[in-house]
């Protein structure tokens, strides 16, 4: 084997090994608005069963002879070969009569997966629900609690090889206001793959000079 073909097969193995892709295992996605109303309780549910990209929206209210509320629940998410990205907002409406009527709506997210190797990760997450739980567990990250309050995660490190799992389940409305979500999960090249790259075309552009 000459010098440039060595080189472009190590640059092929350092370019496989960079990627750490996402083995995805479960998933579990839906948006569902529900009213409670003077005669009744009322809801709509958008369910995805499937890995593919994700943008759902329920909106409109419920009504009933007394009168009616607003409800709503959205969720755009997708499931990347190195990242995780997705976002949601669920809300709803005090309505007639007072103390009896009230809309609520929910985003929830499930997903876990598994990497192979130790991967450079990136994490921004930030929700704020009534009615919220969110969960980010698995290797080094072991994150959860509700959110009555503002919740902001600003994370990067090196994670583990092994199972992980994000659980985001976004609800509130009624007298308790709006929520939403937003999750950005990034797995990166390490450095020195990097550096290892680049000095492998440095290599071939060398070779093809002499």
């Amino acid at each position: 084997m000459n010098t440039k073909v060595f080189a472009i097969t190590a640059i092929a193995a350092i370019a496989t090994a960079a990627q750490a892709d996402i083995a995805y295992n479960t998933q579990e996605r839906y948006i569902k608005k529900t009213a409670s109303l003077f005669t009744g309780s009322y809801s709509q549910t958008l369910t995805n069963n499937t890995f593919d990209d994700w943008d759902a929206e329920l909106t409109g209210g419920f009504s009933d002879i007394e009168g009616g509320v607003d409800a709503y629940a959205t969720q755009t998410s997708s499931f990347g070969a190195n990242s995780i990205v997705a976002s949601g907002t669920a809300g709803g409406s005090v309505g007639p009569p007072a103390g009896s009527s009230a809309g609520y709506g929910v985003s929830h997210l499930l997903v876990s997966f598994s990497l192979a190797q130790a991967s450079d990760y990136t994490l921004d997450f930030s929700m704020l629900g009534e009615f919220g739980y969110y969960s980010l567990t698995g290797g080094s990250l072991n994150f959860s609690g509700d959110t009555w309050s503002q919740i902001d995660h600003n994370l990067s490190g090196t994670l583990a090889a092994g199972e992980y799992e994000f659980l985001i389940d976004l609800g509130t409305g009624g007298s308790f206001g709006n929520g939403s979500f937003d999750l950005n999960f990034q797995i990166v090249p390490t450095p020195a793959s990097v550096s290892l790259l680049g000095l492998g075309f440095l290599t071939v552009t060398r070779r093809r000079r002499v």
